[in-house]
């Protein structure tokens, strides 16, 4: 029987009557009324006696700890064993709780009564048909269930998750964040049973028809000053809104009325503060706080903190109630996986039982968990398979899905990844392995297309129109080298506009920032802003051309460090003898709920935290100091100063992917996640620092000096083969031929670009290099008399050192 029906059920047989009180609804319903205690607490179940997760009940119903005082339903510092409180309670004579957590596997359901013995107002009180329904409740659910500390309500407890829980009509469903009184006085004595379907259907009908449930304020104890939640607030990329609330100013920011002011500032507090009562406290503070309304009691503030906080429950509700799914779908995944192997004759195993294909120690390792079994799905499809290539494939699929709705501090997880190899080595299976996924999906969950955009953007504010419409989406670009070449030229204003756009996009992923805004003279064209967008992009090139492309002032200006370089430096493969041709179904399922509930976080405009364990953070702890440490060493140097300036994060975000596809529903950066994506960033860092003491990066008059220094000093530590035609007595006397220096550099790009031709571009970045006195031209004379050697010639003298 469905929740509505049993508001409408009734019976018909006549029930005895309660002497005690007449006036009880209660006297409709035999055998709830009893005596608190009565069985005492030894009737409570071993499942819930067993956990730590106990406090004593004070009169208003507060949890407190062992020692009287106040305890927090977040904080586990505050509770305490069952044998330690229980022991408090039969001494003080006083009442015991348990705390819910999302980590346990209980869900309480509420039946709360009301009659003349605990509410005055008659109008209020429980009704026969409600009465009817709770007894309904009781016996359809079949689980310990015992009497309340009023001794006329009941306590129903089940295995199940709901969440954070639902309120309606008297029957309240919890199961986390909650404090539940426990008497013992049982009604039905039977072990605690699993029913999470039942509670699945308890709560989608307890929702209304606009999809709302009514919630009480739960009182949770602050854990940070008032200056910690106002400076938050402050720095907030809407800094300066709250500010502007908060000095009054509502009409300059343009709300109609001030109660919609008090409704947005009300909002940032209670982002920043679980605590009502800082919120209320803080609120008070600000000049909106002022008004009469605000301050001669709390019944507006918690009118208006009941709606705020309702609405971040049901932003979060879909997450914790689907957390009761995913062990199902893993088996559901692992099961039709297993099925396939043999069949396939490839690993699809969720959670493999033997490694991939071996990786020797200069290589790129595959990534652990979900993500790597992803990359060798894609490798396995492709005509010539090339891990690199699989990889940032893997990795632009899962920042496509979750970049925006999983997030880490002030982040989501948008990634700039460039793919680097020859060509000819089969880059276009990084385009093809994520259509395999598009396209295996797109019949289950058709939404799954908003996620991913193969085209190009002729400027940056056709890429901002873009994110209006789809606030989460990877972009996967063809010949990215090409494009940053274009990026770098003065004279495409398009081009340049992209490329700051993309830098701006790189840090609005986070649920506070902010983007968009663009006004033209005809306002059918404006772009409104939006919030929490993640834009991820993933491009190849070759190496050449993309080295080419890069500038020093893009290195200096960050737009560089935004990117993740992966490259691969092999010949081009074998072709596949036999590559996958569809997504097999087990990954099909499993794709298209990870999809599907990234749509879901998106229209509930709610986000999921991705938490790391202990071993984890110190891991990223310490990388996140040795990026400081190489940040500061850099001195003056922009262009290293940046390649650790967001190294931590790319890092950070990179591991938060990986712990996503793990377990989305519960994601926690484990330490194999951690050392992986740390792995990843610093192979991208050496390219970088190699490139640059190689003078391999740019086409500018630094980027060519910068390569001369390099072949000089390749040249000092090792003598060059005879075919240069060297003489030993040059080499061993630190002098270098003009004519070896032509030899090494008249086909490189950023020497072949230069408007007086290789030959021109040369001889000026020697003129440079002599007069910061790093060489020498020798006399033509002595080269003939001491050396007989008639060309030109230069003698090192000093070359600068690359920590």
């Amino acid at each position: 029987m469905s929740f509505d029906q049993t508001k409408r059920a009734g019976s018909a047989t006549p029930l005895p009557v309660n002497e005690n009180n007449q006036n009880s609804p209660l006297n409709e319903l035999p055998g709830i009324v009893g005596s608190i205690g009565a069985q005492g607490f030894d009737s409570l179940p071993h499942g819930l006696r067993d956990r730590p997760q106990w406090c004593l009940a004070g009169a208003d119903k507060r949890p407190l700890t062992v020692d009287g005082r106040a305890a927090s339903v977040t904080d586990p510092r505050t509770w305490s064993s069952f044998d330690a409180v229980a022991h408090v309670a039969v001494e003080k004579g006083l009442h015991i709780g348990y705390v819910l957590t999302a980590s346990d596997p209980y869900t309480c359901i509420d039946l709360d009564v009301k009659d003349s013995r605990n509410e005055a107002d008659p109008k209020k009180w429980t009704t026969p048909e409600q009465l009817e329904r709770f007894q309904r409740i009781a016996q359809d659910f079949d689980s310990y269930t015992e009497r309340s500390r009023s001794g006329i309500g009941l306590h129903v407890w089940v295995e199940g998750k709901v969440g954070k829980g639902r309120r309606r009509d008297g029957v309240e469903v919890y199961s986390q964040e909650r404090f539940i009184i426990c008497t013992g006085d049982s009604y039905v004595r039977k072990p605690i049973a699993n029913r999470q379907e039942m509670l699945d259907r308890m709560v989608s009908q307890m929702t209304d028809e606009q999809g709302t449930a009514t919630v009480q304020l739960i009182e949770v104890a602050e854990t940070d000053g008032d200056d910690v939640i106002w400076q938050r607030g402050a720095d907030a990329s809407n800094g300066d809104k709250f500010r502007q609330l908060w000095a009054g100013d509502w009409k300059g920011l343009g709300y109609p009325s001030q109660s919609e002011a008090d409704l947005s500032l009300l909002s940032m507090l209670a982002f920043y503060s679980k605590s009502n009562e800082q919120v209320r406290r803080l609120f008070r503070m600000s000049e909106l706080g002022k008004r009469e309304k605000a301050t001669r009691n709390d019944a507006y503030l918690n009118r208006t903190l009941t709606m705020i906080r309702g609405r971040l429950e049901r932003e979060n509700e879909r997450v914790a109630s689907a957390e009761v799914l995913s062990a199902e779908l893993v088996k559901k995944l692992q099961a039709t996986s297993a099925a396939q192997a043999d069949h396939l004759g490839y690993p699809l195993d969720l959670h493999p039982k033997t490694a991939p294909a071996p990786r020797s120690a200069a290589q790129l390792p595959w990534p652990p968990g979900v993500a790597g079994q992803i990359a060798q799905l894609i490798h396995a499809a492709a005509m010539r398979p090339v891990p690199e290539v699989a990889i940032v494939a893997a990795l632009g699929l899962l920042a496509g899905v979750c970049g925006g709705r999983w997030v880490i501090p002030k982040s989501g997880l948008n990634l700039y990844l460039v793919l680097l190899a020859k060509s000819g080595i089969g880059k276009e299976a990084m385009h093809e392995g994520i259509s395999m996924f598009i396209h295996g999906v797109r019949a289950r969950q058709p939404e799954v297309e908003r996620f991913f955009d193969f085209a190009e953007y002729a400027s940056g504010p056709a890429l901002i129109k873009t994110i209006v419409d789809r606030t989460s989406f990877l972009q996967v670009s063809n010949e990215f080298g090409r494009r940053l070449k274009r990026m770098s030229e003065a004279n495409d204003a398009a081009l340049q506009g992209l490329r700051t756009a993309m830098t701006k996009l790189y840090s609005k992923s986070g649920p506070q920032a902010i983007v968009g805004g663009i006004a033209y003279s005809d306002k059918e064209k404006n772009v409104v802003t939006v919030s929490g967008v993640s834009y991820s992009m993933i491009g190849d090139s070759t190496p050449g051309t993309f080295r080419e492309a890069i500038t020093a002032d893009m290195m200096e200006d960050g737009f560089m460090s935004r990117f993740t370089v992966v490259e691969h430096e092999g010949d081009r493969p074998p072709e596949n003898p036999c590559p996958m041709t569809a997504l097999p179904e087990g990954w099909a399922v499993w794709f298209s709920e990870l999809v599907t509930h990234a749509v879901t976080l998106d229209r509930n405009m709610t986000y999921q935290f991705v938490g790391r364990d202990e071993g984890a953070a110190g891991i990223l702890h310490a990388f996140n100091q040795e990026c400081d440490d190489s940040i500061n060493r850099a001195g003056d140097d922009e262009s290293r100063r940046q390649m650790w300036n967001r190294a931590h994060l790319k890092a950070l975000r990179i591991a938060a992917l990986l712990a996503v596809a793990d377990n989305y529903l519960n994601p926690c950066i484990t330490t194999c996640h951690a050392e992986w994506a740390i792995d990843l960033v610093r192979r991208d860092i050496a390219v970088f620092t190699n490139r640059l003491q190689s003078g391999d990066i740019g086409s500018d008059d630094k980027a060519r000096e910068t390569k001369v220094l390099a072949i000089l000093k390749e040249y000092l530590i090792k003598a060059p083969s005879t075919s240069y035609k060297v003489k030993p007595a040059l080499h061993q006397n630190r002098i270098i031929p003009r004519k070896y220096l032509t030899v090494k550099t008249h086909s490189l790009p950023a020497f072949k670009s230069h408007k007086q031709g290789s030959t021109g571009a040369l001889e000026q970045a020697l003129r440079s290099l002599c007069s910061s006195g790093y060489i020498t031209k020798c006399s033509g004379t002595d080269m003939v008399k001491d050396y007989n050697e008639h060309g030109e010639c230069y003698m090192v003298l000093d070359l600068p050192s690359y920590d």
